[in-house]
């Protein structure tokens, strides 16, 4: 496996299937070993996250859009059929569904939020997938004081992004159906086209 490449379709799902053989094992240890439970879940990889927004390019942004690893630029670059691309920044969640969202994914032409919820605590269930364009219109919450904050929880996100033009929800019923070729479904469309 390349880290420059997206992973593949059997990667992603081989991914899915050791994240979930890693929760297992965590929940076990921590059932044998109290003292486990000072041993950390593993963290969702940004490969994962990036490969499978990279994958549902087509549906997420259009047809003729592919996927590379932006390097420096960005998570992602989307290639578009006319010949320009996207920026696209990528955030991942699982069951505490908080994310920093840094100035660099605001300055994206995309913020993509991918949240795995409790797929691997529970061993199953969906993913879903949040489409922000021009994520520079979010505005993220403040203190009491007037400071921004740069990490918040996925429900905070939705409540302003929501209302914003061009936002778009997916769902992966289950990733595995990827074996199949079946992308994730609409939630809700986008209110623009892309620019």
């Amino acid at each position: 496996m390349s880290p420059r490449a997206l992973l593949t379709t059997q990667e992603i799902l081989d991914l899915d299937a050791a994240l979930m053989a890693a929760y297992q094992m965590h929940d076990e240890l921590r059932a044998e070993f109290p003292a486990a439970s000072f041993i950390a879940r593993p963290p969702i990889p940004a490969a994962l996250s990036e490969s499978l927004v990279g994958y549902s390019a087509h549906w997420l942004f259009g047809d003729g859009c592919v996927a590379t690893f932006g390097g420096t630029r960005a998570d992602l670059i989307m290639r578009r059929p006319g010949g320009d691309q996207l920026l696209v920044e990528v955030k991942a969640t699982g069951s505490g569904e908080f994310q920093e969202v840094k100035p660099r994914d605001l300055a994206a032409d995309a913020l993509v939020w991918v949240a795995f919820g409790s797929r691997y605590v529970d061993a199953m269930g969906p993913t879903d997938i949040y489409v922000l364009p021009d994520p520079g219109r979010f505005e993220p919450p403040t203190t009491r004081s007037g400071v921004v904050k740069r990490k918040f929880g996925l429900r905070v996100f939705l409540a302003t992004a929501t209302a914003l033009s061009g936002f778009s929800a997916w769902q992966f019923d289950d990733i595995r159906s990827l074996a199949t070729g079946v992308g994730p479904r609409t939630l809700s469309q986008p209110g623009v086209a892309w620019r």
